[in-house]
């Protein structure tokens, strides 16, 4: 059974539920780093035009943990690349955001 394959492979962190169906939102593997979330967790930070993203200190201290654990998983990868083309760094592009984006504190 697939599911049982998964069960054995991954560790269930979190859980949610869309009306009475409960799905796995954040899961980890057991022996490997390997990580899934079914949420976005930069949004409490980055995103204020929607009010149902929690902006409280604790939900932005997730936010900011969640891209430190993450990113120092990254580092402990061996895994070298013998050339990066400039045309996918991020920094080529210009960030902006209307007034509407901006926090209304």
């Amino acid at each position: 059974n697939k599911n049982d394959e998964l069960r054995k492979f991954y560790k269930v962190v979190s859980t949610n539920t869309d009306g009475n169906v409960e799905f796995v939102s954040t899961m980890e593997a057991y022996d490997y780093p390997i990580y899934g979330t079914q949420w976005h967790p930069e949004k409490n930070a980055f995103e204020w035009s929607r009010p149902y993203n929690p902006h409280s200190p604790s939900a932005i201290r997730t936010t900011f943990y969640m891209a430190e654990f993450l990113v120092s998983e990254g580092r402990r990868l061996k895994a070298t690349y013998l050339q990066l083309s400039t045309d996918i760094y991020i920094n080529q592009f210009i960030s902006s955001c209307s007034e509407e984006e901006l926090p209304h504190l």
